[in-house]
This record gives structure tokens, C-alpha cells and sequence, in this order.
């Protein structure tokens, strides 16, 4: 797990269905896990600012990802 926040100033409109909702997050207090990002192909996006210092293995699995992509091309 990573701690982190959302923040936006964006509303979406209309959603594909082909896109992938690929983790969940709760809130600060405790609330409800919603379905959070997008993800399609090698691509992701979300509101989400994460706090690497929260879990520094994220942003090592992260940056190993990475490596493991340009490896591939």
C-alpha cells in the first residue's frame, strides 16, 4: 500500500467500458475502497499524487517496471 491524495479540478463525462479501473483506495478516514485510474494497453492514468516515501518499494517496483519495458523493445 501508498499514501497519497487526489486532486482535480476535471470531471469525466463519459467513460469507455474497454478501460480498466486497475486498483482500488480509501479515504484518509477510513471510507469505502472506490475503484480508482485508468488503464489501457502500457498506459495509465489517474488523479492520484503519490507519497513514495510512504512505501519506498513502490517507486523501486515502479522504476523496475520500467527497465523491464525498455527491455522488451
Amino acid at each position: 500500500a501508498a499514501r497519497g491524495h487526489e486532486f482535480h479540478y476535471s470531471k469525466i463525462v463519459s467513460e469507455s467500458q474497454d478501460l480498466k479501473r486497475p486498483y482500488c483506495m480509501t479515504g484518509a478516514r477510513g471510507q469505502e475502497a472506490v475503484h480508482e485510474g485508468y488503464c489501457r494497453w502500457n498506459v495509465l492514468g489517474s488523479y492520484v499524487h503519490l507519497h513514495f516515501g510512504s512505501n519506498p518499494q513502490v517507486a523501486q517496483h515502479l522504476v523496475e517496471q520500467c527497465c523491464n519495458y525498455r527491455d522488451r523493445l
